[in-house]
């Protein structure tokens, strides 16, 4: 039964970001042209930057009861796991 599980989990897709023309949102662009953050001139490299994609990082707690399992799943999933991790 643990086997089907991590079968499926495997075969689930890779979660992905929104595309990058969909991240609009007019409430929250009104919101910071209010604050006057940045010149108008910048305002369109302010929005591109914020658009842009981010790395992801995972900080896992060794000590905690989920550890384990949950390092067990990051290593059997598509997320590269960038770490070095001492064998226990």
């Amino acid at each position: 039964q643990q086997q089907q599980q991590q079968q499926q989990q495997k075969q689930q897709p890779a979660v992905s970001a929104a595309p990058l023309e969909k991240l609009e949102n007019p409430h929250f662009e009104a919101y910071y042209r209010r604050q006057a953050i940045c010149p108008e001139t910048e305002w369109p490299m302010f929005m591109a930057a914020l658009r842009s994609e981010l790395p992801m990082a995972f900080r896992v707690n060794r000590g905690a009861h989920t550890a384990k399992p949950l390092l067990a799943q990051l290593r059997g999933s598509r997320v590269a796991v960038a770490a070095k991790e001492k064998e226990e």
